[in-house]
């Protein structure tokens, strides 16, 4: 009975160790390329420039620029952006990207991963993908928008607070 056990564990034994095989960078590079993982952080960037305005605008609370100061801040939400495109560019997170995959998955679960996206269906998802985060993305700024809102006028209570706190004990208010 006892040799019967040891034959079934070790003809099982390398099925088990391979669903613990790191995947390689090339099979996780590939899975990323069907997942079209840079069509979502594409589509993010894109996005980003919406927010960044609805935010600015929102920022200000209906206060009138001038010319100068309409520039500077147009000038602001430019750098802003090319800022967190070159940060946030495929080409800079990949590596990690394929680290976290790598260090997360094991070469059996991205082979299947790679056989779903292959699939049909597995297309179809990935073309939907960038439509969904985009989605979720302007349900998040919209929220954002109001916890900003809500940060301000917090900051504002926090300063006043401080104020009359420093005033009380005869010393100068806190910036």
């Amino acid at each position: 009975m006892r040799a019967v056990f040891v034959a079934l564990l070790l003809c099982a034994a390398p099925a088990v160790f391979a669903q613990n095989v790191p995947p390689s960078e090339e099979s996780v590079r590939h899975l990323l390329e069907l997942e079209q993982t840079h069509r979502i952080l594409d589509e993010a960037m894109n996005n980003m420039d919406a927010y960044l305005q609805k935010a600015m605008e929102q920022s200000r609370q209906g206060q009138t620029l001038n010319a100068k100061q309409q520039q500077i801040l147009d000038q602001f939400r430019s750098d802003m952006l090319s800022t967190m495109k070159d940060e946030l560019a495929w080409s800079k997170l990949e590596p990690g990207v394929v680290a976290i995959y790598t260090k997360t998955f094991s070469q059996k679960e991205i082979s299947d991963l790679i056989a779903f996206y292959s699939s049909p269906s597995g297309q179809s998802v990935a073309n939907k993908l960038p439509i969904v985060s985009r989605e979720m993305a302007a349900r998040m700024q919209e929220r954002m928008l109001n916890v900003l809102q809500h940060m301000q006028q917090a900051s504002r209570e926090m300063q006043t607070k401080l104020r009359a706190a420093g005033e009380e004990a005869g010393t100068p208010p806190a910036h």
